[in-house]
């Protein structure tokens, strides 16, 4: 994974001292963003993994039918019924990413977009 470092060594690579943390809180989305480290990291995860052998990949757009996907697979015969509500106090559900943004960020992750168009076209929803 991600050049050879293995899953371990990706994810060390992924903690922050307390310092940036607190730095960090203070970025904007786009500043955010543009840090090297924030750049294509799924597809820095999946890196040598093929789609085909993940057992389960969910699609945010489509989080109800990816849950009765996720039900099917591990044969749990119920529903999963995860709480919807978002429990964190400094969520904010009215944040708008204007499209200006939105392909400004997309410019800085290619190979996560072109992961992201993989998937959906493996399942079909694209």
């Amino acid at each position: 994974l991600n050049g050879g470092l293995g899953l371990r060594g990706f994810l060390q690579t992924k903690i922050y001292t307390t310092h940036s943390m607190r730095k960090m809180k203070n970025f904007g989305l786009l500043e955010y963003a543009e840090l090297d480290r924030q750049r294509n990291v799924m597809s820095a995860y999946m890196s040598g993994i093929g789609l085909e052998k993940m057992f389960f990949i969910g699609v945010l757009e489509s989080f109800r039918e990816s849950l009765r996907e996720l039900e099917k697979l591990l044969k749990l015969g119920e529903s999963i019924d995860p709480p919807w509500a978002n429990r964190n106090d400094s969520y904010k559900s009215n944040i708008v990413v204007s499209k200006e943004d939105q392909d400004h960020i997309a410019s800085l992750n290619p190979l996560d977009i072109t992961l992201y168009h993989q998937i959906l076209k493996a399942k079909g929803l694209q």
